[in-house]
């Protein structure tokens, strides 16, 4: 004789995730975005420019069946008055008067400019070989701007007609910032930055 046998198998949804990895899609637990050194010159405002995304350092985005109607990715401080500080010293990320070498109408004195910078060629898929990009977008540049209430930074983000299940890296991001010439001191300077997504 026979007899039937029914299967069954629950697939859950993944929350959706934004973490930084390296080219093999390792975790990257403390992420560095490192400028490169200069001399302290006093007087005279300068910039430096740092990858914040490379091909070993990915910013990988994950969305099965979590958010049906899209996504974004953003980048922000914790606070709006957040500085580059090294002891006592500090200069700003947020205040773009004079590309970032004046101090503009905020709430502190300190001048300094971030600008986020998104290459054409950034944006992949990831290692879901079936799932499409279409629909997900890199936005090409931001600035940080306490005076316009602008202390967060859209990266990349999704449309409703995006397909809800799918894995996606962004590779291929600098950062620009400005060192103000009323910057007060040579040091070790760092300003930590929160990597967010959110369901639209």
């Amino acid at each position: 004789g026979s007899d039937t046998v029914n299967f069954s198998m629950s697939i859950l949804p993944q929350p959706l995730a934004v973490n930084v990895v390296d080219a093999d899609y390792n975790p990257i637990e403390e992420p560095e975005v490192a400028f490169s050194e200069i001399s302290y010159v006093p007087g005279e405002c300068r910039e430096l420019i740092a990858p914040l995304a490379s091909g070993d350092q990915q910013i990988y985005i994950r969305n099965f069946d979590a958010a049906d109607n899209g996504w974004t990715v953003t980048i922000s401080t914790e606070s709006p008055m957040a500085t580059w500080t090294s002891g006592d010293y500090a200069f700003d990320f947020n205040d773009p008067t004079g590309d970032g070498c004046a101090d503009g109408d905020d709430a502190d004195t300190l001048a300094g400019s971030m600008e986020i910078y998104i290459q054409p060629e950034a944006l992949d898929s990831g290692l879901c070989p079936l799932c499409s990009a279409n629909f997900v977008n890199r936005v090409p540049d931001g600035v940080f701007d306490e005076q316009e209430g602008i202390n967060t930074v859209t990266l990349v983000y999704a449309t409703s007609d995006s397909d809800n299940r799918g894995d996606w890296t962004l590779s291929d991001i600098v950062v620009r910032q400005t060192i103000p010439a009323s910057q007060p001191a040579a040091g070790e300077y760092e300003i930590p930055l929160l990597l967010s997504i959110t369901a639209n």
